[in-house]
């Protein structure tokens, strides 16, 4: 559980802790979550930073992992249904974007920006209530232009984009949200918001990089949030008119070389078809597309702390939910937790395929 503040809000100590208690009373969120949130400004295009404390001394922190759910509201009760009779708990529930269906054309409009709003507060309170657990989400390119502005809240929900929120002493998700357009013959052929360029979206991410890295140590580790993969990933595939097209950004790839000591993966969706877990970048960062909701996909991402105070990314599991009472998974697991650079002397990584390790839980 975190302490909830955004940057046009400014409470004291007592109204915090006063308004926190209140929202532990109302939604029934475990009390263990009650850790300190500490608040500053810092340069990550003027956002605020995030501390949210996990449990004392967690050695493994899970994550459920949701893109893409574009309203779809039988496959979100199908999904209500199995975390009632699922035995895992949950740390977090993180959402790569897309949870309303707005187009460009309709931006101008104060009746469908009120809609796609609704459609992302009704989401996201599914995902309190069902999980009990804070959810770190960002905005997708069908999401309602307000959500960019941080122009309203959920309780116990936290907009990463453009942010940094700290998970544990060395382990931060940072957030980047939008897309940019797909283009064949010099049209665009799937819309991208707010960004035009590849080159926009890499130096705002950039920038949020250099931020998180200055002001957290440059030994942390990062979770990397975005709606959209780089192009290098096959996760990034879409299909269009049976036709196979990639809607990822190359300088996203770019970052994800250059700053592979500090990005444990980088979680995405916006291919709601395609998901999947690839590391073309080499053993060090994880690409991973739980897949779209909208699909009857989702995933789930445990990370473990090293003695060392190291995290690493020991498994991925893909779920699918093809009918009410029964779904389908696969696992991957990354081979050997203390070394990074032991995955180079194990047969476990293919450094360029689609997937890896592909062990099929019973």
């Amino acid at each position: 559980f975190f302490f909830f503040f955004s940057s046009r809000r400014r409470h004291t100590r007592c109204r915090e802790v006063s308004w926190a208690r209140r929202c532990v009373q109302e939604t029934g969120i475990n009390a263990e979550y009650m850790g300190l949130l500490f608040v500053k400004d810092f340069e990550m295009i003027a956002q605020p930073e995030w501390n949210f404390k996990l449990p004392v001394e967690p050695k493994e922190l899970k994550a459920l992992l949701i893109s893409d759910t574009h309203v779809h509201g039988e496959n979100l009760n199908k999904l209500a249904m199995l975390l009632s009779q699922n035995e895992k708990k949950y740390d977090v529930v993180i959402i790569a974007g897309n949870m309303a269906n707005m187009l460009n054309k309709q931006r101008n409009e104060p009746h469908a920006e009120y809609q796609a709003s609704q459609q992302v507060v009704d989401t996201l309170t599914f995902f309190v209530e069902h999980v009990k657990k804070p959810v770190f989400y960002l905005p997708g390119n069908t999401e309602p232009t307000a959500l960019y502005s941080y122009g309203f809240e959920v309780p116990h929900a936290v907009n990463v984009h453009k942010r940094a929120a700290q998970l544990d002493e060395n382990l931060v998700i940072l957030g980047l949200g939008g897309s940019i357009p797909v283009e064949k013959d010099k049209m665009d052929i799937l819309e991208g918001f707010p960004y035009k360029k590849d080159e926009e979206f890499t130096k705002d991410l950039e920038a949020c990089l250099e931020s998180s890295i200055k002001n957290f140590g440059s030994d942390v580790n990062i979770i990397l949030l975005t709606h959209v993969g780089p192009t290098e990933s096959v996760t990034t595939d879409v299909h269009l008119d049976n036709e196979k097209v990639n809607a990822g950004v190359k300088g996203l790839g770019e970052l994800l070389k250059k700053y592979n000591d500090n990005i444990l993966c980088n979680v995405h969706g916006h291919s709601s078809f395609s998901e999947g877990l690839t590391k073309p970048f080499g053993p060090k960062v994880s690409i991973i597309n739980p897949g779209g909701m909208v699909a009857g996909h989702f995933g789930e991402l445990t990370l473990f702390r090293q003695p060392t105070g190291a995290w690493s990314v020991i498994s991925v599991e893909f779920h699918s939910l093809p009918q009410l009472y029964q779904y389908s998974r696969i696992t991957f697991y990354i081979c050997l937790l203390y070394t990074s650079d032991a995955a180079d002397d194990t047969p476990c990584v293919d450094l360029g395929g689609r997937r890896i390790i592909k062990k099929k839980k019973e």
